[in-house]
This record gives structure tokens, sequence and C-alpha cells, in this order.
């Protein structure tokens, strides 16, 4: 992370500090990658193994020494890495990739692709909510957090201050709030206006049987 780092507000530069900004929304991709690679371990079973006779609070303790170990080791050598070139992974990944990405989920032909992706992959029978917002969910994420920067900022929450139209929250409401593709339309549709055959039995609605007041019972066992 950087050791300097500057008030945009003031100007004023601090040394000897580590950036706190980067473990927000701003860090979320290289987060996403230490977390996968601390995952791809462990099913692994790169762990320390210890006799069986160990108690499980003993053995759960020494679970992450060594994907923990692997992880620093990792970005000790990232670091070096990206520290020759005057820059950080974090600043690297989040200028080349992440805006990028914002910027694509932010757009319309962004939100008619990731509209269109779901129920397309649902025709597969594959789970596409899943799929899908796995991807762009912490993109989603860093755009609603960036209108909170906004917000907090004093500024006004419009385009032109760097506001960001589609976010989680946009998603919940006009995207996804009765499941995949909306499909409360089709549901409503079926009801008034069930044309094919096989979309009738799901319109037609629940009536009630009137309960039988007669009792059965079963023919006793004659008695010896």
């Amino acid at each position: 992370m950087d050791l300097n780092v500057t008030d945009a507000a003031s100007g004023v530069t601090v040394s000897n500090v580590v950036n706190m900004g980067w473990t927000g929304a701003e860090g979320m991709i290289v987060g996403e990658l230490a977390g996968a690679i601390y995952t791809w371990l462990l099913q692994r079973n790169i762990v320390v193994k210890l006799p069986d006779g160990v108690p499980p609070a003993v053995v759960n303790s020494f679970t992450a020494l060594i994907p923990g170990t692997a992880i620093l080791t990792l970005a000790m050598i990232v670091y070096g890495v990206f520290k020759s070139f005057n820059t950080t992974v974090f600043q690297a990944i989040y200028t080349s990739l992440q805006i990028p990405l914002q910027g694509l989920t932010d757009s319309l032909g962004g939100v008619i692709v990731i509209c269109m992706a779901v129920p397309f992959l649902w025709f597969f029978g594959i789970h596409g909510t899943s799929l899908v917002y796995g991807v762009v969910t912490p993109m989603l994420t860093a755009n609603a957090t960036a209108n909170q920067v906004i917000i907090d900022s004093g500024k006004e929450l419009t385009i032109a201050n760097g506001g960001r139209i589609v976010t989680q929250q946009f998603f919940d409401n006009f995207i996804s709030m009765t499941g995949a593709g909306m499909t409360i339309g089709i549901v409503v549709y079926m009801l008034f206006r069930p044309r094919p055959p096989s979309t009738r039995p799901w319109a037609s609605w629940p009536s009630r049987q009137p309960r039988s007041t007669s009792t059965s019972r079963s023919p006793s066992a004659p008695r010896s």
C-alpha cells in the first residue's frame, strides 16, 4: 500500500501511513483475489496436519497458518514488483480493471446485457441469478459506495459530480424485485389471458373444495 497519502481537501501529504481507502470498495478486487487464493488452498487441504488425538479447537487454530503465510509471502513479492514501477497492485488493478468494469455496469448497454444474461442462462437450466450477480455485485456495490462518498463530501448526487445510476439498489428495486426478469409480469398475464393450454392450470384461481361431512370408519375386526 501507499506510504505517502495526500489529503485531497487540504493538499497535505502524510508519510509512513497505510492508505485505508484501499480497504473499501476501491480495493474490492484485490480482496476477492486474496480470498480466492485462501479458499483454493483450503479446498486442496494444504494445511497443517496434526495427529488425530489433538482437540478440534487446536486443529482449527492451525488451519489458516499455511494459507495465511502463503498469502503474506505472495503479497510481499507482488508489493516489491509493483513498487519498482512506483505504484501498487491496488492502484494498478483499480485503474486498469475496476474503473472500466464500473463504467461498463453503469452504462445502458451493460444493464441490457446483465438483464438479458440472467433469463438466458435460466432458459438452459443454469442459475443465472447466482452466476451473473456473483460477477457484477462487487461492481454494483462499488458504484453505490462511490455515490455515498459524493454524499459524504457534501456535494449533490448528480451525474456531473460523478454519481452512478446503476447500483445494487437499482437492481433490487427495478430489475429483480419479483424474481429474475421481473417474472410478476408473466404471472399476471397468465392469470388474465391464459391462451396456451400449458399455462391454463397455472392461471386458474385456487378453488376451495367443500369438506365432506361424512366420516368413514374402517370396519372393526370381528370379536372372537
